[in-house]
């Protein structure tokens, strides 16, 4: 991610300990965040070729659900205040244009990936949404047992 290779750095260089919180957990957020995507999309794949049971492509959003919200939480009262503080307005342009360059050097097959594997999973979730909604019609229609 972007914030390991360009902030973070920046950030060690301005005096924040690489051994020290928000670093450190940020960095295993990072990794961790990046694997359950990895066998997200692997099961969205899974899912779309063979249409097993989605328990893999739940299982792996449940997961990310559980994990974003304190990721969040140490990144916008953490990492984003403290950046603010420690970078001035030269550096601040610096970080923006860092990152903007780290986009643009994103290749172009990265990218038709990542639409491919966004593009999977909304198939996915359509396929789920109207699996979840005739299971709920045909309990509807059973009643109580």
């Amino acid at each position: 991610m972007k914030e390991d290779s360009i902030l973070f750095e920046l950030l060690e260089e301005k005096g924040v300990s690489a051994r020290g919180c928000p670093l450190p957990p940020l960095r295993n957020a990072h990794e961790k965040i990046r694997a359950i995507l990895a066998e997200l999309s692997e099961a969205a794949a899974a899912y779309e070729t063979s249409n097993p049971e989605a328990e893999a492509v739940v299982q792996s959003l449940v997961t990310l659900a559980e994990t974003y919200p304190h990721h969040l939480w140490i990144e916008n009262f953490l990492l984003f205040p403290m950046t603010n503080k420690l970078l001035n307005a030269d550096e601040h342009a610096l970080l923006a244009e860092r990152f903007n360059r780290a986009e643009a050097a994103c290749s172009p097959a990265s990218y038709a990936e990542m639409v491919s594997a966004v593009e999977r999973l909304e198939s996915v979730a359509v396929t789920l949404r109207q699996t979840s909604a005739t299971h709920t019609t045909v309990h509807e229609l059973q009643g109580p047992q």
